[in-house]
């Protein structure tokens, strides 16, 4: 809800500036409302106070104002300086500027500045502009209001212990004069005594029946000790004292109230209740109450005459038992209080942080914490050395306006919303929230390979229609007429170029038929190093003029592949390795076996894959070979058989050249065994 300009009148304003600032300020006084509730005084005035004040006063009369309006000068003296840091945490300050330079850093951590404006602006100031630090305040005052009640509580509890040591030291004075009567109430003077300083240092419900309970561990006929704390009128969590102080919730057929402590009917009720929930007889209920929601029951069998010593016993502590569970109350509220928003901020489970116009970050979620020891967002989050590429914090600080960009950070995609900051910690910093945007990025790129793929074999079916027959008769009449014409002729060797072209297109058109609608697959267990073994002689062309390295290690698992595929994917990819290096060159054949996978490397020494291509090289039909010696479909061909025997593939360039190709398939597990 708005706030009015009335309500200004709860709250002390001060205007904290030189003189001729302060003059300035009432020529225009009457240019917003806010104004009329701000006093001022002059930088003199203060310093002047501050010399004449042994006792401290100006800093007590100080310490009441709740918003100080702090027009920024470029020198202090070291006592204004030192009054600035004394105050900082129980005033809000807002600092006002004429455009100067300002050291954010010295304002916001060490004067605890939460607003920076211009005078221009402060001169329109109006109780919107106030309303996010007139909310912290009343916060404030609500906490201390908590504070001062916790406070009040203490000192109640203080008086009570003072009277009662009183008590004691005047019964001591004389004991020696007193009967065997006056022996027994100062033993049992110094028992509550004890039992006030015990009640005194509990910090949790459990720790407060627990000190009850030791308390009353003198009646041997009281049993279970339980704390009720309402939720509804028919619905208590209990806390019981026998059970390792564990809370359960139990229902009443009957209200628990004031009226209803004195009801025996309804404490038998209450105890068949208690009874039926710990599956076992339960005796006899003394109930009290502690406050509107809460009560303290003991379990009795307690004859006619030690019931009178129990009430008496328990008369002489309720009371204490009273304050304390009161005092309690508070600190719980108050811990709860001071932490909800905290907690509230670390719960978002996607990354948060606010930054400012440097990177260093501000405030961030426990989502956004990588590297704690990073204080600039790019080490923290991203783990680099440099801005992330994209970044959009400098325009979003420089238009003022929210901005939306898909980055790339550490192998996942981010989808980052970029808010500019109008107060908290400095006017240039900005709000950015990371939405991980990863995995709909792969069904969105396995949903189009899957759209290509569906094209692809439509049109393959098509072309191998079209083109089969044609391409056939053109073989067919090649290879006749080359009969008919003499060897050696021009005629004769044209005839062998239209039918190496034909050949050509035979191969392109099975390549394709293949990628497009690949042929029924026979997956069995099988080795892969023999089948890499069995490859090798069939390469002896390419690899003549090149070394090989072969490295194997996994003869004994298995995986789970159609060995003809498989053969297809190594010769595919040492052929390309033999093709890439112009001069002679290293090939690397390696398997390995780790964490249940095997995987497959060959790597070469030639000139590696530009760095434009990389992205593409598993692309139908991409290829740098010249026209006519490739046809792109290798590489998807090989990609489309690994992943289809539920393996993957992957390209990592070589140091200082060459390229490597990963393929990892899983180790099968023959589960009849």
């Amino acid at each position: 809800m708005p706030m009015e300009v009335e309500n200004l009148k709860s709250y002390r304003l001060l205007l904290l500036g030189a003189e001729w600032q302060i003059e300035a300020f009432r020529a225009q006084k009457n240019s917003s409302d806010v104004f009329h509730f701000v006093s001022q005084v002059s930088y003199r005035t203060v310093l002047s106070s501050l010399q004449d004040d042994p006792q401290r006063q100006f800093y007590s009369e100080l310490e009441k104002v709740d918003v100080l309006f702090l027009i920024y000068e470029k020198h202090y003296s070291e006592e204004f300086i030192k009054m600035i840091s004394e105050i900082k945490h129980k005033i809000e300050v807002v600092l006002i500027h004429h455009d100067e330079d300002i050291n954010l850093k010295v304002v916001i951590n060490e004067w605890n500045v939460k607003k920076i404006i211009s005078f221009e602006d402060f001169s329109k100031i109006s109780v919107a502009m106030l309303a996010p630090i007139f909310k912290k305040i009343n916060a404030k005052h609500i906490k201390n209001k908590i504070i001062k009640d916790i406070s009040v509580q203490k000192k109640q509890l203080d008086e009570l212990i003072l009277k009662q040591e009183v008590i004691v030291n005047e019964k001591t004075q004389d004991i020696s004069h007193s009967t065997k009567e006056e022996d027994k109430k100062l033993k049992k003077e110094r028992v509550i005594l004890r039992f006030i300083k015990d009640m005194a240092l509990v910090n949790s419900f459990e720790d407060f029946l627990r000190v009850i309970k030791n308390e009353f561990k003198v009646f041997h006929e009281i049993g279970e000790i339980l704390l009720f704390q309402k939720k509804t009128d028919k619905l208590f969590k209990v806390l019981f004292s026998k059970n390792y102080f564990q809370w359960k919730e139990i229902p009443f057929s009957h209200a628990l109230s004031e009226e209803s402590l004195n009801d025996k009917i309804i404490h038998s009720l209450i105890s068949i209740q208690l009874a039926n929930s710990l599956s076992r007889p339960f005796g006899k209920l003394k109930l009290s109450q502690l406050s509107n929601e809460s009560f303290i029951g003991f379990e009795n069998q307690l004859s006619d005459i030690h019931k009178v010593d129990f009430e008496e016993f328990l008369h002489d502590r309720i009371e204490v038992i009273h304050m304390a569970h009161e005092k309690l109350f508070l600190e719980i509220t108050m811990v709860q209080f001071s932490n909800r928003w905290e907690k509230t901020f670390d719960l978002i489970d996607e990354p948060i942080a606010i930054i400012d116009e440097n990177y260093q970050v501000l405030r961030s979620n426990s989502f956004f914490e990588k590297n704690l020891h990073s204080l600039k967002c790019y080490e923290m989050f991203a783990q680099r050395t440099s801005v992330c590429l994209g970044c959009p914090l400098k325009e979003t600080i420089e238009s003022n306006s929210a901005q939306k960009r898909d980055l790339n950070i550490t192998k996942s995609n981010f989808e980052l919303y970029s808010y500019p900051m109008k107060s908290t910690f400095s006017l240039r910093s900005v709000v950015h929230n990371y939405i991980d945007r990863t995995q709909e990025k792969k069904l969105y790129s396995r949903l189009l390979q899957t759209e290509k793929m569906l094209s692809i074999g439509r049109l393959a079916g098509h072309l191998s229609h079209e083109l089969n027959n044609p391409l056939t008769g053109i073989r067919s009449m090649v290879q006749y007429l080359k009969t008919q014409v003499a060897a050696e002729t021009t005629a004769a060797k044209d005839l062998v170029e239209i039918e190496k072209a034909t050949e050509r297109c035979f191969k392109v058109m099975n390549n394709f038929i293949e990628f497009s609608n690949p042929k029924n697959t026979n997956f069995v267990a099988m080795n892969l190093d023999e089948i890499i073994q069995k490859t090798i002689p069939l390469l002896k062309v390419p690899l003549r003029s090149h070394q090989l390295d072969l490295q194997l290690a996994s003869q004994n698992v298995e995986i789970l592949a159609d060995p003809s595929l498989v053969q297809h994917v190594i010769f595919n990819l040492i052929q390309n390795a033999t093709q890439a290096m112009k001069e002679k060159g290293t090939i690397l054949v390696s398997t390995d076996v780790s964490k249940k996978k095997i995987s497959l490397k060959i790597s070469d020494s030639g000139e590696g894959i530009a760095l434009e291509n990389q992205s593409l090289i598993f692309e139908p039909f991409f290829t740098t070979k010249p026209e006519g010696e490739g046809t792109g479909l290798g590489l998807s061909i090989v990609k489309s058989v690994v992943e289809n025997s539920q393996g993957s593939i992957r390209f990592e360039p070589n140091h200082p050249q060459g390229a490597t190709f990963i393929i990892e398939w899983p180790i099968y597990e023959n589960t009849n065994h």
